[in-house]
């Protein structure tokens, strides 16, 4: 039908205890309370066009039983129903259309209202009022204003949800909690109060949330960001799942709290408990947390401070930097940096393909690296308090200490490098050192297994166990001008590469196929082998031979090539055997009297050879001289070498 006019209706009732629940089409619905005494229903709307038959203005009462409401017997709710003039085919625009209920000052406090609409704009106000329960489920938008305090807010809406900056979501006794429930699609949520002692529950597909403190809070966003001011906090736990919203929050007190994101910054300036974040493109910039599981596809990740354990993770790219960790640390990328700049007071744990890493201490230390080094950050002294257990492919690893061991289980570390440098200060405990094609260079190694195959291995000072080889580098153990870097018990085997040791202590064994050089400090047991045959035109004089000072003690030469022996005292057995690629056998044993020692010089192929008792030449193939100092011996057996002892001036 066709129809011009208008629909206008007052009611009044004396009920205030009844919860309400109101459902309409689309009319607009404001709800406020007054001074009155009684429950205020207008009703209002000009219409003009046409409508269904059926489709008339009316206000229903039910009760929940749906049946007609009557004061007298129904106490507990009261259902109000709205129907308006609908459009259908054509009307002009509406004015004076609006359903006003106006509830008295001395409506019940701990009520129930209930809207539910379809497309109305709704509206509660107030002076200083209080609302249990409030439920508001419209397409359209919601405002909440005055001075109205509220338990329950539940808002399902299309638009918009206002709330002002003087409406209360608070607990209405002291021991009650609060709760802020909201639904809307792409609009912002503004609470501008605190949330006191309650929740805020916030789903959104593209609306941010700026909130002021709240218990806990749980976001639910497609695009929707959270926003709290700084100074502020949440109370309890934070829960946020989003698909690309950021979160920038001051201050999260709860125990468990979790960030699910594909991309949008995360910032959270500090976290007293749990906090689990997983996200695929994101940069998460974190303060000062407890412990921390962070896991990112291309972000950045960055810490301030851990008063407990973090886990880290950039599985593509991405840096990660962490400061001070109380606990222990596991920080990992793919091709990214690492940068710890503070002390981790337990154990850390570094993986990166071709990033560079950085840090300062800690307790036991697992490093998987790539391309990238390990290196001390800014500047720093690395110094690892337990255990290290390193694996490098191209990068270079310094370490001024490692301290710790393992009571005997095994090996304490193991520190090995592809092609990247090794530089370690001072280790203790078994170790194992090895690289492939790049050099290693320790200050103090003990009961250390280093091993190289193509790089040189400086030593400055090996005490009792190390086992130090090399397929083709050379070796150096100690240094020449130093009277208090020593050498302890040490095996040294290199195949093609030179081996020099100074000041050595304890008992040594060489090995090499190159040139050996040697100079003791105490040693009283020295064994030198090198197996690789002299070079009699000159053009590789180097290759084999064996040079050896001050020495002392047993004393045992192997070897093919040149041996030159300069001894400080004799005074144990001393046995030189060459081969047939041996040109000379020179022994500097002037520090002992010709009579005070047994000497044998013999050459199986009759090479004559010269004996020096002080400044006397005794030139003999073969000489034996028999004494009663038959514990110092200098024995030497030669093929085709030439031998030159030299003995000291007989004495009383």
């Amino acid at each position: 039908s066709a129809v011009v006019g208008e629909y206008q209706t007052t009611i009044r009732h004396t009920y205030v205890n009844q919860d309400i629940y109101i459902y309409a089409d689309s009319v607009p619905i404001n709800i406020s309370f007054g001074q009155t005494g009684t429950v205020g229903i207008e009703y209002v709307q000009h219409y003009q066009g046409f409508t269904r038959a059926k489709d008339t203005p009316e206000v229903k009462f039910k009760n929940a039983d749906g049946e007609v409401f009557d004061i007298n017997k129904n106490t507990d709710a009261v259902h109000i129903y709205v129907n308006q003039y609908k459009k259908f085919v054509w009307s002009n625009e509406q004015k004076d259309f609006y359903f006003n209920l106006n509830l008295p000052y001395e409506y019940k406090s701990n009520a129930t209202i209930y809207v539910e609409a379809n497309n109305s704009p709704v509206t509660i106000s107030g002076t200083t009022k209080s609302i249990k329960n409030l439920t508001v489920k419209t397409d359209n938008k919601v405002q909440i204003k005055n001075n109205v305090t509220i338990q329950t807010l539940n808002v399902e809406s299309n638009q918009s949800l206002e709330v002002d900056s003087n409406v209360n979501i608070a607990p209405l006794t002291a021991s009650g909690t609060s709760l802020l429930n909201v639904k809307i699609p792409n609009e912002n949520l503004i609470v501008a109060n605190p949330v006191v002692n309650g929740d805020i529950v916030f789903t959104t597909a593209g609306g941010n949330l700026r909130f002021n403190t709240c218990r806990n809070l749980t976001v639910t966003s497609g695009s929707g960001s959270i926003e709290q001011p700084s100074g502020r906090y949440i109370g309890g736990n934070l829960k946020f799942n989003t698909s690309s919203g950021s979160v920038a929050i001051d201050n999260v007190k709860g125990n468990k709290n979790s960030i699910n994101s594909t991309s949008g910054n995360i910032a959270i300036g500090f976290c007293a408990g749990d906090l689990d974040i997983i996200t695929n493109r994101s940069n998460v910039t974190l303060g000062t947390i407890t412990n921390a599981s962070v896991t990112t596809t291309t972000g950045d990740i960055s810490v301030t401070y851990v008063n407990g354990n973090i886990t880290a993770s950039a599985t593509r790219s991405g840096d990660i930097a962490c400061g001070r960790v109380i606990g222990n640390a596991t920080l990992s990328t793919n091709t990214g940096d690492i940068t710890v700049s503070g002390l981790v007071g337990k154990d850390l744990a570094l993986v990166s393909k071709s990033g560079q890493l950085q840090m300062v201490s800690c307790v036991n230390l697992t490093v998987n690296s790539g391309d990238g080094s390990v290196s001390g950050y800014n500047d720093a002294k690395i110094v690892v308090n337990g255990t290290a257990n390193i694996k490098s492919e191209k990068g270079n690893i310094t370490i001024s200490e490692i301290l710790g061991v393992k009571n005997g289980e095994g090996t304490d570390n193991t520190i090995i490098s592809a092609s990247g440098a090794i530089n370690i200060g001072n280790i203790v405990g078994t170790s194992k050192i090895e690289s492939y094609n790049a050099p290693i260079t320790i200050t103090t190694a003990g009961h250390t297994t280093i091993e190289s195959s193509y790089s040189p291995i400086t030593i400055a000072s090996a005490t009792a166990g190390a086992n130090i080889s090399n397929i083709s580098g050379n070796i150096t153990v100690g240094t020449m001008d130093s009277t208090t870097i020593t050498t302890g018990k040490v095996d040294v085997k290199s195949s093609e590469g030179t081996i020099d040791v100074y000041n050595t202590t304890g008992d040594v064994y060489l090995f090499s196929n190159q040139a050996i050089t040697l100079t003791n400090k105490s040693s009283s047991k020295i064994y030198i082998n090198t197996s690789a045959q002299g070079d009699t035109t000159g053009s590789e004089t180097g290759r084999g031979q064996v040079t050896a000072y001050r020495l002392q003690g047993e004393v045992k030469v192997c070897s093919q090539h040149d041996v030159i022996l300069t001894f400080a005292q004799i005074t144990n057995n001393v046995r030189v055997d060459t081969s047939g690629s041996s040109n000379k056998v020179i022994i500097d044993a002037t520090c002992i009297g010709a009579n005070k020692v047994n000497y044998l010089v013999q050459s199986s192929k009759g090479v004559v050879s010269d004996l020096f008792i002080a400044d006397d030449k005794v030139q003999a193939s073969k000489h034996e001289a028999n004494n009663d100092s038959s514990f110092n011996t200098i024995k030497v057996y030669t093929t085709y070498a030439k031998t030159t002892l030299k003995l000291g001036a007989q004495v009383s």
